[in-house]
């Protein structure tokens, strides 16, 4: 019952939503800490349903846009999260094959996105997701700082 076309609807909301992402923007408690680990140790993508222009300015925001070698945003893809396309394409650019790669996400649509690609993913618990199902994650944390310790682990071949 909108007065507008979905297109133009879509604009309008993405516009807001920056408007807010730049004022409110700041890093997940324990992501600076998880990019320190393991930039250099292993190649670091971002696959966002937003699109690339808009990650790229709010990573560059919160000063970590230098760790990753790859950025996919939503508008480089012809279809959306929960479709694996988003992962394949950023395993693609990368240079490793799906199975060799590891999804940090907090939505269930991104769970099964990375799932659905035949990457191993790792669901982080907030208190926006609370009441949502990331069961399709091989292990669920309650936040970064979790999944550097597992990852860590892993490295180290502890895991």
């Amino acid at each position: 019952g909108l007065d507008m076309e979905p297109e133009e609807f879509g604009r309008r909301y993405m516009e807001r939503y920056l408007e807010l992402a730049r004022e409110t923007v700041v890093p997940n408690i324990g992501l600076i800490e998880l990019l320190d680990f393991l930039y250099g140790k292993v190649e670091l993508a971002i696959a966002s349903s937003t699109e690339k222009s808009a990650v790229e300015e709010l990573m560059k925001k919160i000063n970590v846009l230098e760790y990753f070698s790859v950025i996919v945003g939503g508008d480089e893809v012809r279809e959306s999260k929960p479709s694996p396309m988003i992962y394949q394409r950023a395993s693609r650019l990368l240079g490793i094959a799906p199975e060799d790669c590891i999804v940090i996400e907090d939505s269930p649509n991104g769970i099964r996105s990375g799932f659905m690609a035949g990457m191993e993913v790792l669901g982080v618990r907030h208190e926006e997701n609370i009441d949502l199902d990331l069961s399709l994650s091989k292990h669920v944390f309650d936040n970064l700082n979790g999944v550097r310790e597992y990852l860590e682990k892993r490295l180290n071949g502890l895991v």
